[in-house]
């Protein structure tokens, strides 16, 4: 399989065997690296929600190279990238349209089906902490009531792992609710728990 850098940076710069030799090792070593560089850099965009994560990182190894051409050193070649992948990021944000404040104001929150009243809201909590284990209920109670550190200490464990079990908790009550919105009832057990 022949190396590819993208179309139009081989294309436009003859500089790629000069790149793939910063990858060190033979050419499949240096072409897995460069792979491997590209997919992170692409999930560098995605996960910061860049409209064209392609094209972005496309624009990042433009750069690389050009500035490797320039004479710039690069001894890490991952981190020079995405340090440039972060200036192109801020640039990419600065060339966005905005939005008008206004617009965002008439169109208001998304329709929901069922807008649920005070009442409605507490008697579905209810359900859902009733249908937590005890344990998980008198948890997540003592955790929003009383002083957190005790319970930590009364439970014999550290506050992280206080704060991972309340998180735990919520989430299957999140997993309820969802459940409850699709029209399904909430069962009286919670889910099981997985094995630590």
């Amino acid at each position: 399989m022949a190396f590819q850098c993208s179309t139009v940076v081989c294309e436009t710069v003859d500089l790629r065997d000069d790149f793939l030799e910063l990858f060190g090792g033979d050419r499949a070593h240096a072409e897995a690296g460069y792979k491997t560089l590209r997919a992170k850099l692409k999930l560098f965009f995605r996960h910061r929600l860049a409209t064209d994560p392609e094209g972005l990182t496309d624009e990042v190894i433009f750069r690389v190279i050009r500035r490797l051409a320039e004479g710039a050193t690069a001894p890490n070649l991952a981190a020079f990238c995405f340090g440039v992948a972060s200036n192109v990021l801020r640039e990419a944000h600065r060339r966005r349209e905005p939005v008008e404040l206004e617009s965002v104001r008439e169109s208001g929150p998304p329709p929901s089906p069922h807008q649920l009243t005070a009442q409605e809201t507490a008697i579905l909590l209810q359900e859902c902490l009733s249908a937590l284990s005890p344990a998980d209920r008198s948890v997540l109670t003592e955790y929003y009531t009383g002083d957190r550190a005790a319970l930590a200490d009364k439970l014999g464990v550290t506050p992280n792992a206080l704060r991972l079990m309340v998180f735990r908790a919520k989430q299957r009550i999140d997993e309820m609710l969802e459940t409850r919105q699709l029209g399904e009832p909430i069962i009286g057990t919670s889910p099981p728990r997985p094995e630590q």
